[in-house]
């Protein structure tokens, strides 16, 4: 049963992705016994799962927003010691024989100058306060210098970067989930199908979370249940339908020409995000396993109305590749021309779990005992990999963290309904404050 002191018994995690691995493995290590049920099993990420991609951005740019600038801070030295670029003997150990985070920078660009409020604007004020100093980009002329990939007088002011860069995703999460199986960590082949309740006799009391039944008709109990299910948690906490969603994102890989390769590697061609609010798009270098360039969209997206089951999502896969790719190539010809007649070498929906804040949402259910929620990446999770499990346990733990307010179980609320910072902005939204509320966005650094 679930205490102050952290002693809560076995936990049932439901859902092998990122958010349940690195809470799993966190557990384990505070000696608790762990069960994750995933529809994928052991071997391998599921191939739905938003984490399972070729790369993912891990930027300290964050707009206005203060938390997770500096939940950034605290990651970015523990992708390195991943990388094993440590001495510390107290570090973390290298999640692979090879780096799997590259610190290539981030080129932030912008197709008008810099002013309040933008994200750009943003990112700049507070990665300063911070103590970092991204290096400022003041004239086109300095944008087409230093690189030539991208259209002449495209963006007219804009930063680089350079502690930042992206990470091999689906090569990150198998190994974290490699590490939880050393750590003790037992991971079965089972798609949940429903979570198990038991009424209390006191009326008084509130039911409690016993466990999961899944569809091969086995069912486990536990002390614990944390659903981190991704974009499938809606479907298993029902009562979240209103707050987060399963929305997909187009990704399109594109094989550069070869005479061209050149022009898409560091340090000519960093990781980017372009006039993002504007655009939606971001992309990443040449990868170094074959060269291709990855360019993506984070915008609304296709909301899913119902369970993205593996059917739904090759159903919208096919359903919005025509528009999708005609969209991204008309971008390319306006901002990277000698991409936008390459052949398309990779392609598929991202499925994010959104919340209408675009926060995460990692708390206990406060209408019924022992079922506590991770979910919510909300498409920007990712690059929090190094500090996710520790966040989560310790709101499993009930343990303080002056994080977790921001991510506390709360109502929607028609005036905070916002986005990541770096998310596309929809027309109807374009007349909205961009800057956030200081009481929700401000680290309290008393907690």
């Amino acid at each position: 049963m679930s205490s102050t002191d952290g002693s809560i018994g076995d936990v049932l995690v439901v859902g092998g992705g990122l958010f349940g691995v690195t809470a799993a493995y966190e557990l384990a290590r505070r000696g608790h016994r762990v069960t994750v049920l995933e529809r994928a099993g052991s071997s391998q990420p599921h191939q739905n799962a938003a984490t399972c991609d070729i790369s993912k951005l891990v930027r300290l740019a964050y707009g206005y927003d203060e938390v997770y600038t500096h939940l950034m801070q605290e990651c970015l030295p523990i992708w390195h010691q991943w990388n094993g670029a440590t001495s510390d003997p107290t570090a973390e150990l290298p999640l692979s024989d090879r780096p799997l985070f590259h610190q290539t920078g981030i080129l932030v660009g912008k197709e008008s100058a810099i002013s309040e409020p933008s994200f750009e604007h943003g990112s700049l004020e507070v990665m300063r306060a911070c103590g970092y100093t991204p290096q400022m980009l003041s004239s086109p002329e300095a944008f087409s210098a230093r690189y030539p990939a991208w259209s002449k007088g495209l963006f007219q002011e804009g930063f680089f970067d350079a502690d930042s860069g992206w990470a091999e995703s689906s090569a990150v999460l198998d190994a974290l989930r490699t590490r939880a199986l050393r750590a003790g960590v037992v991971v079965l082949q089972e798609t949940v199908e429903r979570l198990l309740y038991r009424d209390p006799e006191d009326r008084t009391r509130k039911r409690r979370c016993v466990g999961a039944l899944t569809m091969s008709g086995r069912s486990f109990y536990s002390d614990c249940v944390l659903v981190a299910a991704g974009c499938w948690t809606p479907s298993l906490v029902t009562k979240l339908q209103s707050v987060m969603w399963a929305a997909g994102q187009t990704v399109f890989h594109f094989q550069p020409e070869k005479t061209e390769q050149d022009l898409f590697q560091v340090p000519l061609f960093p990781a980017f995000c372009a006039d993002i609010q504007k655009t939606g798009v971001y992309g990443f270098p040449a990868h170094p396993s074959d060269g291709r360039v990855k360019i993506g969209l984070h915008a609304n997206g296709i909301r899913f109305a119902d369970s993205p089951t593996p059917e739904r999502i090759a159903a919208a896969e096919e359903k919005a590749r025509l528009k999708a790719e005609y969209a991204v190539r008309t971008y390319l010809r306006r901002a990277l021309p000698s991409l936008a007649d390459r052949p398309v070498v990779g392609y598929r929906i991202c499925i994010y779990c959104d919340t209408f804040d675009g926060d995460f949402w990692m708390d206990y259910d406060p209408d019924c005992e022992n079922l506590y929620v991770a979910a919510g990446g909300s498409g920007h999770g990712f690059k929090f990999a190094p500090i996710l499990g520790r966040l989560i346990a310790d709101g499993v733990e009930r343990k303080p963290n002056r994080y977790l307010g921001k991510f506390a179980w709360r109502s929607r609320n028609p005036a905070a309904e916002r986005s990541d910072a770096a998310r596309q902005r929809a027309e109807s939204e374009s007349a909205s404050p961009l800057r956030p509320d200081v009481k929700v966005h401000k680290l309290n650094s008393k907690l």
